[in-house]
Order: C-alpha cells, then structure tokens, then sequence
C-alpha cells in the first residue's frame, strides 16, 4: 500500500511539473511585473525569506562556536551580510537610497543576533550540523542559479 501512495504522489508532482513547465513564463511576467502590487511586492520580498534563515543559521554557528575566534568572526561577517542584502532586497519596493538599506540591514541584523544570543543558552550539535548544512547549501544555490541565469541568457527561464 505504501509503495501505491509514493507511486500517486510522484505521478502528481511529475503532473504539476509538467503543466508548470508551460505555465512558468506567464506566470512569471505577471507575477514579477513591477507595475502592478503583486509584482512590486515579490520583487521587493521574494529572498528576504532565505536571507533570514541565511542570518539564523549563522547566529547558530556563532553561538556553538563562540570560543573559535576565526569562526565567530565568519559567522559574524555572514550574518551581517545576510542582514545587509535582505535589507537592500526590501528596499526594492520602497526605493530609498541603497546607503540607508545598507545601514538598517546592518542595525537590524545585529540587534537579531543580539537577540538571538541573548534567548540561546546552549545550541547542541545536531543543531550546528544542520546549520551549516543550510548555511553550505543557501550559498550553493545562490551561486548556482546566479551562474544558470547569466548561462541561460535571461532572469527567469
């Protein structure tokens, strides 16, 4: 029975990829079209999503490794750049200066690993292995659809 449930489940998913495959670019030209509120507000939040988990997962690995100087210092640098893009992503939508962005993404990233360290007492290490297993994989898909876009020619596919 449970083989039958894998097997309806992969012939829906492999349905809905194959139906997205046709849908995609319309989709994706309404959804991402700046002149309307829809458009203007994925553009403007569409990564902030994956930034915060970006900076959570570094406040992880600094608290596990606060006695690793060149670690903390890493997973300080990480997580206030995440902070500062997530910021300038928003800042997309509002267009104010990308200076401000830059400063309020630092501010607020800060005061989230300043909560975040005061709330943590311990971080175990399953914690710290998925962690930096997120942190390894953000940064690889980052870097891998930077590089399938520039390669495909086109912002989206």
């Amino acid at each position: 029975m449970k083989k039958k449930k894998f097997v309806i489940i992969r012939a829906v998913l492999a349905l809905g990829m194959i139906v997205g495959l046709g849908l995609d670019l319309p989709l994706s030209l309404r959804l991402y079209d700046p002149e309307n509120r829809i458009g203007r507000f994925i553009n403007a939040a569409a990564m902030v999503p994956s930034f915060l988990m970006l900076e959570l997962c570094c406040c992880i690995r600094i608290r596990y490794n606060r006695d690793d100087r060149w670690m903390f210092v890493w997973g300080l640098s990480l997580g206030l750049l995440a902070g500062v893009l997530c910021a300038t992503e928003i800042n997309r939508g509002l267009h104010y200066p990308e200076y401000l962005a830059v400063i309020v993404g630092l501010i607020a990233s800060r005061a989230v690993m300043a909560v975040f360290m005061a709330l943590k007492v311990e971080v175990n290490h399953k914690h710290y292995v998925i962690a930096t297993s997120m942190i390894v994989s953000a940064l690889g898909v980052f870097a891998l659809t930077a590089a399938v876009k520039y390669l495909w020619g086109r912002l989206r596919f």
